[in-house]
């Protein structure tokens, strides 16, 4: 493996035996690509969408703001808490993981706060819209679906995007689905997850984040 320098003073260039080489530019230099060019781990963006997960208010089951007079009265359009359904919850079995946990047979919408998408986003795409969840208690042959749909608009009035997300299973894991590449904006993007058919399993839904190209 060899070091030398490049044209441009401040970066170094590894040469490695098999053919590939590894770039590292000093503190004192500024590493400016074209557009469209970054490969590799670099091309690739996230947005972590944990703050918005946990800032979600539930909706009635035509997928509007509750309203109404009875108490609680905090509940009528507002965000998730530990009463609600589904629930803000704590795992005391994961140190005290935080949770939107809905129980079996529960499948009510909710919405995340609109999320403000960065300027190097790609609108060529792809983008995915990922969360970080798993399933809890005995499955039955009515859990069809134990997973959930995310609704995805893009810009203001678009067309609601996106798929139901891969099944979750008893072990946590990040199941995404996709953003159809070219309906992309740069704006900002709303999002509605709505559970699927899980009859007797509850879905926990640790984290969520969106991963998109840069460009």
């Amino acid at each position: 493996m060899a070091t030398s320098d490049s044209p441009q003073s401040g970066i170094y260039i590894q040469q490695h035996t098999g053919r590939n080489a590894s770039m590292y530019v000093d503190a004192g230099s500024v590493l400016n690509l074209a557009a469209g060019t970054l490969a590799g781990a670099l091309a690739t963006g996230t947005i972590d969408l944990g703050a918005h997960l946990f800032a979600a208010r539930e909706l009635s089951s035509a997928e509007n703001f509750a309203s109404g007079t009875s108490a609680p009265a905090y509940f009528w359009g507002g965000m998730l808490y530990n009463e609600s359904t589904p629930a803000l919850a704590l795992n005391t079995t994961l140190d005290e993981t935080a949770s939107v946990f809905w129980i079996g047979g529960n499948v009510d919408a909710i919405k995340l706060p609109p999320v403000a998408l960065p300027s190097d986003l790609s609108t060529a795409g792809p983008m995915t819209i990922e969360l970080y969840g798993e399933t809890v208690g005995t499955a039955s042959a009515a859990d069809a679906i134990q997973s959930v749909q995310s609704k995805i608009w893009m810009g203001i009035g678009g067309t609601v995007l996106g798929t139901t997300q891969p099944s979750f299973t008893s072990t946590p894991s990040w199941q995404g689905t996709a953003v159809a590449s070219g309906s992309l904006t740069t704006d900002v993007m709303n999002i509605i997850l709505l559970p699927q058919a899980h009859a007797n399993r509850g879905i926990r839904v640790y984290g969520a984040r969106a991963r998109y190209r840069r460009g």
